[in-house]
C-alpha cells in the first residue's frame, strides 16, 4: 500500500467522523429543542388558550369559534410538523402543536363539533408536506358543541 491510498484512507476517515459529528450535533439540538418546556395550552369549557414561551396569549372562545383549520410542515419528525388553527369571526385565533392538541384533549373536543371532517384530520396526519386541511367550518355559536363535557356512559 502507497503513501497515495493511506493519505487517501486518512481523508475518508476524517470526512466520515465530520459528517458523524455534525449529525450527532444536529440530533442533539433536535432532541433539546424538542425537550424544551411547550408552550402551556388549557382547554376548557370557555375555550383554548395558549401562551407561549416568550408570555404572549392566543385564545379563542368556543362561542366564536368558526373555523378549525390544520397546517402541516416539512419539519418532521424531530420538530412538531402538524398545527391546529382556530379561528374566531375576526380573524383572531390560538394555535396549537399536535403533542399539545393530543395532551391537553383539544382533539377529542374538537371532533365533537358538528360535521367535523375527521377525513381531512387523517389526511393531514399522513401528509409530511407544507399543506393545509379544513377540518370544520361554522357559525358563531356552534362551537358550543365542544365545550360540553363528555357524557360518561
Amino acid at each position: 500500500m502507497g503513501y497515495g491510498s493511506s493519505m487517501l484512507r486518512l481523508l475518508v476517515l476524517f470526512a466520515v467522523g465530520v459528517g458523524a459529528a455534525l449529525l450527532v450535533g444536529w440530533l442533539r439540538s433536535a432532541l433539546a429543542r424538542r425537550r424544551a418546556a411547550p408552550p402551556t395550552v388549557t382547554v376548557d369549557e370557555r375555550g383554548v388558550s395558549r401562551r407561549t414561551l416568550d408570555g404572549r396569549e392566543e385564545r379563542v372562545a368556543w362561542g366564536e369559534l368558526v373555523q378549525v383549520s390544520i397546517v402541516t410542515t416539512e419539519n418532521g419528525p424531530f420538530d412538531d410538523d402538524l398545527f391546529f388553527l382556530l379561528q374566531d369571526g375576526d380573524g383572531s385565533g390560538c394555535a396549537v402543536g399536535n403533542a399539545e392538541a393530543e395532551a391537553s384533549g383539544l382533539v377529542a373536543r374538537l371532533q365533537r363539533l358538528p360535521r367535523f371532517d375527521n377525513e381531512a384530520l387523517i389526511q393531514a396526519a399522513a401528509c409530511a408536506i407544507e399543506a393545509h386541511f379544513v377540518c370544520w367550518q361554522g357559525r358563531p355559536g356552534e362551537g358550543l358543541a365542544a365545550a360540553e363535557k363528555e357524557l360518561l356512559a
